[in-house]
């Protein structure tokens, strides 16, 4: 099952890299040089999402795409952890149609912006700390906490979905075959406790040897806090995109949600079989649907939390949503194969499955267009330019950014670095150029809340190593990040010194630029004494 999952997915590794996924890539590109993060690459992501885009990150340059690589690999576990949850909660078919169901979400509910987001890949660890505390044993309820620790330093916001999840999981029964007497129920939670404190400890010392702990709190507390409140400081912005990319989220996911009410029916009824009885596991159906819903609930308020409603956050309630549908898939099935054998109720499931995500995702699949442009292009029925134009940013397609970056290194001298005066990342893995400073985009420099120190510290880096070009970005406008109005050229205007020393050592080259993309070649000696 997982490998047909990958198999399904295999046309995201040719999807370019957005610019969450660029950052990341840079990121694990630096750390793979030594680079100490928040300290020698700045962004707000917790520490974990860096060091796991290590592998990709080396191979960025040569292949942009390659987020795709731990996309595919969290799917492939994350389809069999779903599969294996259910089956030792006493539903094997229901596992089987949970899994159908992540992937299809997996594939097609997220937009090409989705892949190797920090949410999609704590979705198998979450799914793996559950297996791991399905027996209460002691050494699995340590390694339970150790992979929730791992999930809390890719997505923070999953930790509060597993905290609650594994209290929630009943202790097996006295007798029941496959162990003895269980643990304790305190000397499991304080060996998850531990289990948990191991991962999280050890980062926040290898942040504190390598003097980069206070930049890590500046980063990901005090600027994403700022960052966070600018969306509750206006709130009919912020419902107006919880509506929206709320109403995408149920328009695509509507027929799973029926699925999750009639799995909760009929097992509450005990339409089938073993419903409500405990399992080989000692946990009962009805008890897991209990804590699933939950969980749905915990995943909506991390998503308000974040006061962002970015499309991506929506994965939170991928797991939960799609257990409780296969669930009602596979009760379905029984119920419409009721004196058939066990297989084919299994096959049912699977079919109502397909034919839920199917229903949802037909004309409404934010992932479809990428999938299916991707899947024409390996077999040889598109062009790479063809291709990068079918994602977009802003009104300006990837083919535009990509050729932009390559003549702009073709045209400066290889050994020297390039600034790119905006939010794209991206330009930096196509024209395969470093950056000055540890600063992979702009816009942290001119919020409104930025220390002003940074903006000295990034002159001095710009003086450090003179970049052969500086690209500024067009029609951009990112008030929702930034906190001010205006496309990067008017937030450049916003640094009256960096602005001043592009004009003085800087200018343009029409033949080099893009319709977005504004390029100019440096011309003069930066002064002496400068």
């Amino acid at each position: 099952m997982a490998m047909a999952a990958v198999l399904a997915g295999s046309p995201l590794v040719l999807y370019p890299p957005g610019r969450d996924q660029s950052v990341f890539l840079l990121a694990g590109r630096a750390l793979s040089r030594g680079v100490m993060p928040y300290t020698g690459f700045w962004d707000i992501k917790p520490p974990g999402l860096f060091v796991a885009y290590l592998l990709p990150g080396s191979l960025a340059f040569a292949w942009p795409g390659a987020a795709a690589l731990l996309d595919l690999a969290a799917l492939a576990v994350a389809v069999m952890a779903a599969a294996r949850l259910l089956a030792l909660w006493g539903d094997a078919a229901a596992g089987a149609a949970a899994a159908v169901i992540l992937t299809g979400l997996w594939i097609f509910a997220g937009d090409w912006w989705d892949l190797g987001q920090g949410e999609r890949l704590a979705v198998p660890l979450l799914l793996l700390a559950l297996l791991a505390a399905g027996r209460p044993r002691t050494w699995r309820w340590a390694t339970a906490g150790f992979l929730i620790g791992l999930m809390a330093l890719l997505k923070t916001s999953f930790l509060p979905l597993a905290l609650v999840l594994l209290p929630l999981r009943p202790p097996r029964r006295v007798g029941d075959p496959g162990g003895d007497t269980p643990a304790p129920a305190g000397r499991l939670l304080l060996a998850a406790a531990l289990g948990l404190a191991a991962p999280l400890a050890f980062t926040l010392s290898g942040l504190l040897a390598g003097g980069a702990l206070a930049a890590a709190f500046e980063a990901t507390v005090s600027f994403t806090g700022h960052y966070t409140r600018l969306a509750w400081e206006r709130p009919g912005v912020l419902f107006h995109a919880a509506g929206i990319t709320g109403l995408a989220f149920l328009r695509t996911t509507w027929p799973l949600w029926i699925l999750a009410m009639a799995g909760w029916g009929l097992t509450w009824n005990r339409r089938f079989p073993g419903a409500g009885q405990p399992c080989r596991t000692g946990v009962t159906m009805v008890r897991g649907l209990w804590s699933l819903t939950l969980a749905l609930a915990l995943a909506m308020a991390s998503i308000l939390a974040q006061g962002k409603f970015f499309p991506y956050h929506w994965i939170a309630i991928w797991p939960p949503l799609a257990l409780l549908a296969g669930v009602g898939a596979a009760a379905l099935g029984r119920l419409v194969v009721a004196r058939m054998r066990p297989a084919a109720a299994t096959v049912a499931a699977l079919l109502i499955a397909v034919a839920a995500i199917t229903t949802g995702l037909l004309g409404a699949a934010p992932g479809w267009p990428g999938w299916h442009a991707s899947l024409i292009r390996a077999a040889g029925g598109m062009d790479s330019a063809a291709h990068l134009a079918r994602f977009r940013v802003q009104g300006m397609g990837y083919d535009e950014l990509a050729a932009t970056a390559r003549r702009v290194a073709a045209a400066t001298p290889a050994h020297e670095p390039l600034l790119m005066w905006g939010f794209e990342p991206a330009f930096y893995l196509y024209a395969q150029r470093p950056f000055p400073g540890r600063f992979p985009f702009a816009y942290p420099l001119v919020t409104p809340w930025a220390p002003p120190a940074w903006r000295q510290e990034f002159l001095a880096a710009v003086d450090a190593t003179p970049p052969a070009a500086i690209v500024v970005r067009r029609s951009d406008p990112i008030p929702w990040v930034a906190g001010i109005p205006g496309d990067a050229a008017a937030r450049l205007r916003r640094f009256p010194l960096m602005n001043e020393r592009l004009h003085r050592e800087y200018l343009p080259r029409p033949d080099l630029s893009s319709p977005h993309l504004q390029v100019w070649v440096r011309v003069a000696a930066p002064p002496a004494g400068r």
